[in-house]
């Protein structure tokens, strides 16, 4: 559980300077979840 939390919030802190305020919602946990584990949803 530990090591998914830190995977969590290297990946939002690494994204957030360059994310704009439409992308947002992705860095939420449940849709940072959802788009680990189905990368292919994330290119549609």
């Amino acid at each position: 559980m530990a090591s998914i939390l830190w995977a969590y919030l290297k990946d939002v802190l690494t994204r957030l300077p360059t994310t704009t305020n439409q992308q947002v919602g992705q860095l939420t946990p449940l849709n940072w979840k959802q788009a680990r584990e189905n990368p292919l949803a994330k290119a549609a």
